[in-house]
């Protein structure tokens, strides 16, 4: 129910929603008039400024015009608050750009500006009311004064997010059929250092998403081809994009609208007219979650001696990669290999020298396989690969590579001159029933006749 009654709050409307809008008009049209030497870049924003808030005003006075013409239960507040708000984002968000640029050298022009915001901030607290329940005479209005006072005391205008070398550079996708609203954006978050793209509907941030990689995405809730909620459904149901942070962006900000974002899988919602300070501060923590979750599953999945993944997450790797190939009928093969007599190195040369002795055979085996291939450490000195689609006598030209290879090195360590060879059994998929599993058994096995058989050789 809104707090709009027929009579007595249509005036209320207009003092209080109409005439601060016109007012920025105004302001506008002062500045336009008497700064003569603006650059191009803040004259473009100012211009932005002054159409958004013609733009405000036509769409307030339509809205009172209706008002008066129909009855007021009839009308979709929460709709007319997001259209209102659309032009006070732009209007607060140029206007703050501008302030960024002009207030430490243009004096005069920063206390037109900072007037235009607080027109816009009083403004936002206005609309806000539309769809509250109780009427203009029932707000507190100790509170609201209270409030006013606590937030003019801090000057968001000034506020500075420091940098973190950890997030430059980091990919940002703005998603928002208004192009003023991303522009905005792309403006403070390239200032801050990330690298920013721009789509205008859905299903074009959906198309770019296909072949780019991006970290973030801000993404607009309401569009009118694919509304956001729908394409967050198809990014958290995607193999590949499931995992993208996203932060909502609307003038929607009642609990119900927050809450099916974070229900369908939004990390983070933001409600226009968008602080800037605030969506720095947003993007950054979205961000830091983001790197400290890459960095647990990171460890949680890597070996932190070789880089290469570790028992628990090459096993389910191989698990994956078994039923998709069968699902495909497509051949793969397995390969177990262990350093010989690793014992000696360590007892000879010391733990250090078997350290890196693992590692390089780490790399030798990567090395020697491709980016979609699998390696993996299964613990102590004995390592797994995995390779398809590849036929039995392909895989043992590789694995024979490997062997070859560390047996012709020397590693120079702690001042020794250390060489080293390896044994490997294979198993292949084409050769047996059975699952991953099953090869890895057999593989296990013939590694072990490659061991008993005077090692330094490959068996299948």
């Amino acid at each position: 129910m809104s707090n709009i009654s027929k009579n007595e709050n249509i005036s209320e409307f207009k003092e209080k929603i109409l005439f601060p809008s016109q007012s920025i008009v105004g302001i506008c049209n002062e500045i336009s008039r008497n700064f003569e030497d603006l650059s191009e870049e803040t004259f473009e924003d100012i211009q932005q400024i002054l159409s958004s808030s013609h733009k405000l005003v036509s769409l307030i006075e339509h809205y009172n015009d209706d008002m008066k013409a129909q009855d007021i239960s009839a009308f979709d507040f929460q709709k007319i608050r997001h259209d209102i708000k659309n032009p006070i984002n732009v209007v607060l968000g140029c206007s703050k750009l501008v302030l960024e640029d002009s207030q430490d050298s243009d004096e005069e022009l920063s206390v037109l500006i900072k007037q235009i915001i607080d027109i816009s901030n009083d403004l936002t607290m206005e609309v806000d009311a539309l769809i509250r329940s109780e009427t203009y005479e029932q707000k507190d209005k100790t509170q609201k004064t209270s409030l006013a006072d606590l937030f003019s005391s801090i000057d968001v205008s000034e506020f500075k997010h420091d940098s973190n070398e950890r997030l430059l550079g980091k990919r940002i996708l703005i998603v928002d059929d208004d192009h003023i609203n991303r522009g905005i954006f792309k403006r403070r978050l390239t200032q801050r250092g990330y690298d920013v793209y721009e789509k205008d509907s859905g299903a074009n941030a959906l198309n770019f998403l296909m072949n780019n990689e991006v970290d973030l995405i801000l993404l607009d809730l309401l569009m009118p081809d694919i509304n956001g909620i729908e394409v967050l459904s198809k990014l958290r149901s995607s193999d590949t994009l499931n995992n993208i942070p996203v932060i909502i962006i609307s003038g929607l900000d009642d609990p119900r609208s927050i809450v099916s974002c974070l229900r369908n899988g939004a990390n983070d919602y933001l409600a226009k007219p968008v602080e800037l300070s605030v969506l720095e501060i947003k993007v950054a923590s979205v961000l830091e979650k983001q790197i400290l979750q890459d960095d647990l599953f990171r460890l949680a999945n890597t070996d932190q001696l070789t880089g290469i993944s570790n028992r628990r997450k090459i096993i389910d790797d191989l698990k994956t990669y078994d039923n998709q190939l069968k699902m495909h009928e497509q051949a793969y093969a397995v390969a177990i290999f262990d350093i010989d007599h690793f014992k000696l190195i360590n007892d000879t040369f010391g733990h250090d020298a078997g350290d890196e002795a693992i590692k390089f055979v780490a790399e030798t085996i990567s090395a020697n396989v491709r980016k979609v291939d699998l390696v993996g450490r299964l613990g102590g000195e004995e390592f797994l690969c995995a390779c398809q689609p590849i036929s039995i006598d392909d895989m043992t030209i590789i694995c024979e590579r490997i062997r070859t290879s560390v047996e012709k090195a020397e590693l120079q360590i702690n001042n020794a001159q250390i060489s080293m060879t390896i044994s490997g059994g294979i198993a292949h998929s084409k050769d047996m029933s059975g699952d991953y599993s099953t090869y890895l058994t057999f593989a296990d096995e013939k590694l072990y006749e490659a061991k008993n058989g005077g090692r330094n050789r490959i068996i299948l």
